[in-house]
């Protein structure tokens, strides 16, 4: 970690070691089938109009056919820019064209996919060395890097447990200075301990990613992936053990014919991004659509609940039916399976923003909104449709740890941190029934069976900030929900998903039955 100074200001360190997030590369693959992604291929979605890059050690090798499309390379800083069979196939998995064959179709094949490289030395067992020089040069570049492109991919990890080291802390501030660019990344392989997720994944503006095993299935998280509870830091309170959720989604990454690894998990997370782009661009929606903090709370309440999962949900102690978490999230799985054919009607099938930043009254049972809180108060959305007691109502929660980078001093700023809670009442918001108010994480999630038919409101409140350096008196943030409505039978895939807790492979709508990876 780089010296931490006054004000929560982080000198960037001279070299640093890291590591890719992989264990073993035997081959080539793709996933898109395993986590419904042809649901936004039926829809004439495939990520035209989207921009990718993969920034890691080594460059994508576009010598090979499925990848022949990759034309950009950017690497500077003393960075080697070699190929790399590592980023080869992460690319791969984000955005390879099947030329053809569609065993060798990316998740999004037709978004621009482009390779950056940090990497000024490697040594053995995966672990390279970086720069700032060559750190900066690829992150901030004004093709590859943020502001530049829909989404990046980071498939490499191995530096600050806490979330509070000079690299983590930057890449947050970029992330939250350019929200239109989501950073995925990956959560390691130094599982199943807990408390093992590294840098830059331990940050929290970026969507952390932990991979499934159980092939076929894909319905438990692979003893190689990295978990939590994790350690909290901030400049203030300092540090507190095993109390922070940080991984986000995870996907599979197991028994994959690249291998295993949360490499190959992060960039399915990262194609999905692109294809949600992609979507945006072709149906003209406004730039709040590819707001990092859509996309993430859009894909996390989107995620199947595995077998074994679980937010530490309990009975709400006001006894009206509902459940609190002071958790959030799963330690393993964050929300849980990514599920891109759910992910779709999440994202465009309900309310698709609503407009201002103030929330207000939607008829959708789903959909999202993008809008702010102002400290000591709160934001409401009524959802004025009728929702059935007894059926599954889910919501997540995102929003940015304000961090920062002065790029050209090599600083990063560690400055503010909002606490915001997640509340569903009924609809007047005079009987609240579920919470989610945890104090060290940047989302907050509710699952939980609706104890009667009527009408909810989700509110959305900021109580205080965890620590601020700076004057920090609002927060921007995304919310998305999904509800069943009353009157209506589920489709059977629901149907399964709320009796098993989302054990199987089950899928959405015409994914029911159990299907072979199609390696």
């Amino acid at each position: 970690m780089g010296a931490i100074l006054d004000e929560g200001a982080i000198f960037a360190p001279e070299v640093i070691e890291a590591k890719l997030a992989y264990t073993s590369s035997v081959g080539l693959s793709n996933v898109n089938y395993i986590v419904g992604a042809e649901r936004f291929y039926n829809a004439g979605y495939s990520g035209v109009g989207a921009e990718m890059s993969n920034i890691e050690a080594g460059h994508i090798d576009n010598t090979y056919s499925y990848l022949t499309h990759v034309t950009t390379f950017v690497h500077g800083g003393g960075a080697l820019g070699t190929p790399q069979t590592h980023a080869t196939y992460v690319g791969h998995i984000m955005g390879g064209r099947p030329l053809g064959n569609i065993t060798a179709q990316g998740i999004a094949p037709n978004a621009t996919l482009m390779s950056g490289a940090i990497a000024t030395s490697f040594g053995s067992g995966g672990s390279f060395s970086i720069t700032y020089n060559s750190f900066i040069y690829a992150y901030t570049n004004s093709t590859i890097g943020f502001g530049a492109v829909d989404v990046i991919n980071s498939s490499w990890g191995g530096l600050d447990s806490t979330g509070g080291g000079f690299f983590t802390v930057a890449l947050d501030g970029l992330a939250r200075n350019n929200p239109n660019t989501t950073f995925v990344i990956a959560a390691g392989n130094s599982g199943p301990s807990t408390g093992t997720v590294l840098g830059p994944a331990s940050g929290y503006n970026g969507i952390s990613v932990g991979a499934l095993g159980n092939a076929n299935a894909y319905n438990a998280v692979a003893s190689f992936s990295s978990r939590g509870p994790q350690a909290y830091h901030d400049p203030v309170n300092g540090t507190n053990l095993a109390v922070r959720p940080v991984v986000d989604i995870a996907a599979p990454g197991e028994s994959l014919s690249v291998g295993n690894g949360t490499s190959y998990a992060a960039p399915a997370v990262a194609g999905a991004v692109g294809l949600m782009a992609g979507a945006s661009y072709q149906l003209g929606l406004p730039s709040t659509s590819r707001d990092a903090r859509v996309m993430k709370a859009v894909l996390m309440n989107a995620a199947d609940s595995i077998p074994g999962w679980s937010n530490g949900q309990s009975a709400h102690p006001n006894g009206n039916g509902g459940v609190r978490t002071t958790q959030a999230l799963d330690w393993n799985s964050g929300a849980g399976r990514m599920n891109l054919d759910r992910t779709y009607d999440q994202y465009l099938s309900g309310q698709r923003d609503i407009p201002g930043l103030t929330g207000g009254t939607t008829t959708h049972n789903i959909g999202w909104d993008f809008a702010q809180v102002q400290l000591g108060l709160s934001t409401d959305i009524v959802i004025n449709h009728l929702l059935a007691g007894g059926s599954e109502f889910r919501v997540a929660l995102t929003w940015f740890r304000n961090r920062d980078l002065d790029a050209v001093a090599g600083i990063a700023y560690d400055r503010a941190f909002a606490n915001l809670n997640l509340e569903i009442w009924n609809s007047t918001f005079t009987t609240l029934y579920s919470d989610s108010i945890s104090i060290y994480s940047e989302t907050e999630l509710l699952r939980f069976t609706l104890p009667s038919t009527n009408y909810y409101g989700i509110r959305i409140t900021y109580p205080n900030n965890r620590f601020a350096f700076v004057s920090h008196n609002v927060e921007q943030f995304a919310v998305a929900w999904w509800g069943v409505s009353a009157g209506l039978v589920p489709e059977p895939g629901i149907v399964m998903l709320l009796l098993t807790g989302g054990a199987g492979i089950v899928w959405w709508r015409r994914r029911i039955e159990a299907k072979t990876p199609r390696l």
